[in-house]
């Protein structure tokens, strides 16, 4: 079990990354929906931000370039990477991330 240490959500860190209300994929999501909020971007310019920080979020070659993996494409070692990314971006930004 791990414990996000901005918002104090308990989540098991398996290898496989977990879906639905309570998984990392949820609260992951949620910490970018909140920052994009605060910035202004949309989900999907503060997702492609969280990506290129966290440190071995996939990468697949398609037609020649290479392009950022889904999120569906990762495990829950990148998954709770990509949190921990979303925790250090908010303390830069000022941000207070909340569960929701």
């Amino acid at each position: 079990m791990a414990k996000c240490p901005a918002c104090g959500k308990v989540f098991s860190v398996y290898r496989a990354r977990t879906t639905g209300p309570h998984s990392q994929n949820h609260h992951l999501r949620g910490h970018v929906r909140q920052l994009a909020e605060h910035t202004g971007y949309s989900m999907g310019e503060m997702m492609e931000v969280v990506k290129q920080e966290t440190v071995g979020w996939p990468t697949h070659e398609l037609r020649g370039h290479t392009v950022w993996a889904s999120e569906a494409d990762i495990d829950s070692l990148t998954a709770a990477e990509a949190i921990e990314r979303c925790h250090v971006i908010a303390v830069d930004l000022g941000v207070v991330l909340r569960e929701q």
